[in-house]
């Protein structure tokens, strides 16, 4: 009974360990990396972001806002319902966290959550664009917007920069962490003129 019990605790173990090392593999692969995990802006810097992206929002026309990995729905809903004249676009990968978004956006009529690699998503029409990602991912998306985003339209971005542009804005609290940037699409930018980002 004893050894049966030691073999059935050793087979146990080894499928707890063989899960942690797949957990570990899909953590650092690139895959999971080009889809961060769904970490909602809290604190100060969400109330920061909402007062600064409503700002832009005030007395505006129709604007379109779209959140790359809108995870939750922490800034969209928030402002989906404060400026219903405005569209929202909701942009997530993870099953699991964009039906939850869906469901909590189910009666914002203003609101569209798409289930779809960001990278891929067209955001060509978009006044403002939110971020709050990985900072693996934003080389490649720096140059999405670049290609993809008309001029005059604003990028929110939390925590993560983009490499070697200087932003309009950074507004930084108390803890390095709690940061967040504001960049704008210009005709110099695109062109090639992007400001190298100091420090």
């Amino acid at each position: 009974m004893l050894i049966t019990l030691l073999i059935c605790y050793a087979i146990v173990m080894v499928f707890v360990g063989a899960l942690g090392i797949l957990g570990i593999y899909f953590l650092i692969s690139s895959r999971f990396m080009s889809h961060p995990p769904s970490v909602p802006s809290t604190g100060i810097v969400k109330q920061a972001l909402l007062e600064d992206i409503e700002y832009h929002l005030n007395g505006a026309k129709s604007q379109k806002i779209m959140d790359l990995g809108c995870g939750w729905g922490t800034l969209l809903i928030p402002l989906a319902k404060k400026y219903p004249t405005h569209i929202f676009v909701g942009i997530e990968f993870a099953f699991t966290t964009y039906w939850v978004c869906r469901w909590r956006t189910r009666k914002l009529k203003n609101v569209t959550i798409l289930r779809e690699n960001l990278l891929h998503s067209d955001i060509s029409s978009a006044d403002i664009v939110i971020l709050f990602l990985f900072q693996k991912i934003m080389p490649s998306l720096k140059k999405k917007c670049l290609s993809e985003m008309k001029n005059g339209a604003l990028i929110y971005t939390n925590r993560f920069y983009f490499p070697a542009w200087r932003p309009d804005k950074q507004v930084c609290f108390k803890d390095k962490m709690e940061t967040y940037y504001v960049y704008s699409i210009t005709p110099k930018i695109k062109r090639g003129g992007v400001r190298t980002k100091k420090g």
